[in-house]
């Protein structure tokens, strides 16, 4: 009988045991995906201001090939 009892204790504390590696297994994981997931949002941040500083400059190289282009039509006009 007490060797019935202590192997149902044995098992009892491998399941235990088991469950805690689990759980320690599922908070790293959590962990290292809170970890990716922060990496990215900032990622994404950085991204969006580089891109708005390229639409920003090409807007303005744009801009200043039309003031050119208005320019030389001005200057041919006078002519």
């Amino acid at each position: 009988m007490c060797w019935l009892i202590w192997q149902v204790a044995m098992i009892l504390k491998n399941v235990n045991d088991t469950m805690s590696e689990a759980r320690e297994k599922m908070a790293k994981i959590e962990e290292a995906i809170t970890a990716i997931r922060g990496k990215f949002e900032k990622a994404t941040v950085g991204l969006s201001f580089l891109g708005d500083g390229i639409r920003k400059l090409v807007e303005y190289v744009i801009e200043k090939k039309i003031e050119k282009k208005s320019k030389k039509i001005a200057d041919a006009d006078e002519l």
